[in-house]
């Protein structure tokens, strides 16, 4: 978030106001963690493996006049998958969540000259399989 700094201007001899923020697009904060977990039961070409991913942005602005229009609010994402290995590792099935609690939240977003408002959703709450096989 920006902040307000107080300078003097010394060609006229008086306090100024000048606003410092960091570049657009630059949050202040983010993480992303990731977990994965293999287990292979005994005597068995089966290995079983689940796994999760967390995304956290903060709050940041996508145009450098810090438009409050241009302003993204933080959000978390989370991803999930659980899968199957088999045939010496030949084969592998997964079934996987992404986004799974349907976080809305934006990747971009700007005002135009025009008075219009644009952004770019990211990805809704998606499930599905995935289906490998080695030749």
């Amino acid at each position: 978030m920006p902040r307000h700094i107080a300078t003097k201007d010394h060609r006229a001899g008086r306090a100024s106001r000048y606003w410092c923020s960091s570049a657009p697009a630059a949050n202040a904060r983010s993480n992303t963690s990731s977990a994965r977990a293999v287990s292979a039961p005994d005597g068995r070409e089966l290995e079983v493996y689940v796994g999760g991913d967390y995304s956290y942005r903060s709050a940041f602005f996508t145009t450098p006049s810090n438009s409050i229009y241009s302003l993204i609010p933080e959000y978390d994402v989370v991803n999930l998958r659980l899968g199957l290995r088999f045939g010496d590792g030949k084969y592998d099935v997964q079934v996987f969540g992404r986004n799974v609690f349907d976080e809305v939240y934006y990747l971009t977003l700007s005002a135009a000259n025009t008075g219009g408002i644009y952004g770019t959703l990211g990805d809704p709450r998606t499930y599905g399989v995935t289906l490998k096989a080695r030749y």
